[in-house]
């Protein structure tokens, strides 16, 4: 407790929470929204990056099992193999040798073995062993019985999947090509080529990189020969059984063990098998999971700044307000009133209320200050100076315009005496605003009303005769048309002094309404709509040279019409107001210094010359902002281009959206203003950096094919060659040279 009062904080707390919740949290959810955005675009990419893998290692181990095929083959011819060949204890050793040596042809083979069938020994790139000998003890598998019955009886190629024994964990398969060797009798016989998923691992790897998911190679009923394993939890019987193999070579998914993976399969062309990939997309992500921890810490570590900057600028924010409130418990300590508020607001607001009741001078200055404010600001309206009006404004002048149509009545008396006195007091509202102007011989009203009908305009105008007590049509009333805003009140104050003027000149009622000035004249006076229409067009599409030859026109028109003092002063009026309201439908930022001078003219030839002056002002202005907006456009495109050309969507249809304009037209754009069509801009953009990186850096093909803007690497390649004359490999070979 303090000698002011209690302490309130609830000002700043609001502070506080408003500047959180308009700068901070927005942000973190922009945020959230565009990584999540990214990640699932990354997610995307890399599951087309890991099928192209799989069909590069597909075709890679189907060609390894064609090339074991052919390399059977010349085994069976080569006559070093045969069986009285091979009776011979040099050239057995020699043909153990050969066979070794086209073990060094295969990759995913360990073993070559050379069987007779039914023979009781069997020749290996390790050397000639008995049957039993080689399946226990050298490859320790436990099914070499069945192995060998299989192989007897076989006449096409086959693959058989290896059981191995216990303590023995090595994923094997042998790959069977029945053949028939020796001279003028022939032998059966079969060449075996020894797999194991350590040999296909690694020649995955060395084809792709790395293995991101499980790789198997299925017989013909669909079951596991041989595999590769990057997600050794998952058992392989247990995957296939819950796989509907039936549905690809497609794109299938399915839940395993609660995860989700992606599976696609290929038929072998070497082979009855077939070749399946299973792999998770989220295991695909694991980078950017962990960029994503980090994303989320920034994110925590942005929030966190966020509330000290938030609790700063609150608390700079609330220092004057914590000095006013001070101020105003002092005040009201000293005025003995009560000093218990629910907020600082609150204290100061009666601090100001006790003030103010307190000091009845005080009060008087800022009502008079107040209405000479609403004085100037009508003023500026009436004049059409100014062109935009916020709620804001209307709000702290004490102007409530709460209804959707506006005109202006304009008083004026009959006499060249002055107004009454009475006129000074004349109470203004919400619906009806005053202008003093009584040095000037007349007053003007601003009235608010609902509907664009008369009855509103004409009660507002009785009610201001009656107040006068004006019994002799001593004071008369011009009324301008409706307008639906406040920035056109200048054009209805044009409007009611026109209509003032001609019930000055004609008598009759003391109120008169613009639009019964048209009426009357419609029946019996000549009157040049459409010249005017034609000419307020021309201004709008800024042709200086048909508005001023329609200027030129209606001039002879008039001239030709022979029309009196008043008729001629009533189309002038109405030339200059279509100028005008042309002039504020383009939002025209032009300043007319001798407005003014429109309204004084006093022959026909003077209002022309002005008229034909500013004509050519607004066009050439026109002119101006266009050929500007025109330039500018163009700057915005090609910067948007430059920015997004490495974005491999960017295309005519998505800078249609961004700019909002059409397809044709944007591509016609690029050629007439640019000399270019659009997609060759953009190649020739990704080409230059495609070339600069393959100057400067030793990425991959690949990596630089993501860079430029392409999804594909072919693509990439084709098109450099193309632009280029060589591929994006030869170009960096020319510059290494060249170095």
């Amino acid at each position: 407790m303090t000698r002011t009062g209690k302490r309130n904080t609830s000002v700043f707390y609001k502070y506080f929470l408003t500047n959180l919740t308009i700068f901070l949290i927005p942000f973190v959810i922009l945020g959230l929204l565009t990584f999540t955005m990214a990640v699932k675009q990354l997610k995307k990419e890399l599951e087309q990056n890991f099928e192209s893998r799989f069909t590069l290692i597909s075709g890679d181990i189907d060609k390894n099992i064609m090339d074991m095929r052919q390399l059977a083959i010349n085994i069976a011819y080569d006559t070093q193999f045969y069986p009285y060949q091979l009776k011979d204890v040099l050239n057995e050793q020699n043909a153990i040798r050969q066979l070794q040596k086209h073990l060094n042809y295969t990759f995913i083979s360990s073993d070559i073995l050379l069987y007779y069938k039914n023979e009781s020994a069997l020749y290996s790139s390790k050397g000639k062993f008995s049957n039993e000998h080689y399946f226990v003890y050298e490859q320790k598998i436990a099914n070499g019985d069945q192995l060998l019955e299989r192989i007897n009886k076989a006449e096409e190629p086959f693959l058989f999947r290896i059981k191995p024994t216990v303590g023995h964990i090595a994923d094997q398969a042998v790959y069977v090509y029945p053949v028939a060797m020796g001279g003028v009798k022939r032998q059966a016989a079969a060449i075996v080529f020894w797999l194991s998923s350590d040999m296909l691992e690694q020649r995955i790897r060395n084809v792709s990189g790395k293995l991101d998911g499980n790789f198997y190679i299925l017989d013909q009923d669909n079951k596991a020969i041989l595999s590769a394993y990057k997600d050794t939890s998952t058992a392989l019987d247990g995957i296939l059984s819950k796989l509907d193999l039936s549905r690809l070579p497609s794109k299938g998914r399915t839940e395993l063990g609660g995860s989700k993976y992606n599976a696609l399969m290929v038929q072998s062309e070497g082979s009855d098998s077939h070749f399946l990939t299973l792999f998770s997309a989220s295991d695909l992500l694991i980078n950017a999971e962990n960029l994503q921890f980090l994303f989320y810490g920034i994110l925590f570590s942005l929030f966190v700044l966020g509330m000290f900057a938030a609790a700063y600028f609150a608390r700079r924010h609330y220092k004057p307000i914590k000095k006013l409130h001070h101020s105003a418990g002092e005040l009201l300590l000293e005025m003995d009133h009560p000093m218990e508020t629910s907020n600082e607001w609150d204290r100061i607001d009666r601090a100001l209320m006790v003030t103010t009741n307190n000091n009845d001078q005080l009060k008087a200055k800022v009502s008079e200050l107040n209405f000479h404010i609403i004085q100037n600001f009508l003023l500026l309206l009436i004049r059409g100076n100014m062109n935009e009006v916020t709620e804001e404004q209307l709000s702290s002048l004490g102007l409530h315009f709460r209804d959707k149509f506006y005109c202006v009545i304009t008083m004026m008396s009959r006499t060249k005496g002055v107004f009454p006195s009475t006129v000074k007091h004349l109470t203004s509202s919400e619906s009806l605003q005053l202008l003093d102007l009584t040095r000037e011989g007349y007053m003007v009203f601003v009235l608010n009303t609902k509907t664009s009908m008369d009855d509103e305009a004409r009660k507002a105008a009785e009610r201001l005769l009656e107040e006068l007590g004006d019994g002799k049509n001593q004071v008369m009333i011009g009324i301008g048309n409706m307008y639906r805003h406040v920035t056109e009140i200048n054009y209805s104050y044009i409007e009611s002094m026109a209509a003032l003027d001609f019930n000055h000149q004609a008598v009759g009622s003391s109120i008169c309404f613009f639009h019964q000035i048209s009426s009357k004249f419609s029946n019996y006076v000549w009157y040049p709509s459409e010249t005017l229409l034609r000419l307020t067009q021309a201004v709008k599409q800024g042709d200086r040279g048909l508005a001023l030859e329609l200027l030129q026109c209606l001039n002879a028109e008039m001239e030709e019409k022979k029309l009196t003092g008043m008729n001629e002063k009533l189309i002038s009026f109405d030339i200059i107001n279509a100028l005008l309201k042309t002039v504020n439908d383009l939002k025209l930022k032009i300043n007319i210094k001798d407005f003014g001078a429109f309204g004084a003219m006093e022959n026909r030839v003077e209002l022309f010359a002005k008229v034909e002056r500013f004509i050519g002002t607004v066009c050439e202005w026109i002119a101006e902002q266009r050929q500007l907006k025109s330039e500018q456009f163009v700057r915005d495109l090609l910067q948007y281009v430059h920015d997004n050309f490495t974005d491999y969507e960017l295309s005519l249809e998505k800078m249609s959206g961004t700019f909002g304009i059409s397809i044709y037209a944007l591509s016609k754009l690029f050629k007439e203003e640019i000399g270019i069509g659009f997609k060759d801009y953009v190649i020739d953009l990704r080409m230059e950096k495609a070339k600069a990186i393959l100057q400067k850096s030793d990425e991959s093909i690949g990596t630089i094919t993501r860079h430029v803007g392409y999804a594909n690497d072919s693509h990439f390649i084709k098109t450099f060659k193309k632009i280029v004359g060589v591929t994006p490999s030869q170009y960096r070979e020319k510059l290494t040279k060249q170095q």
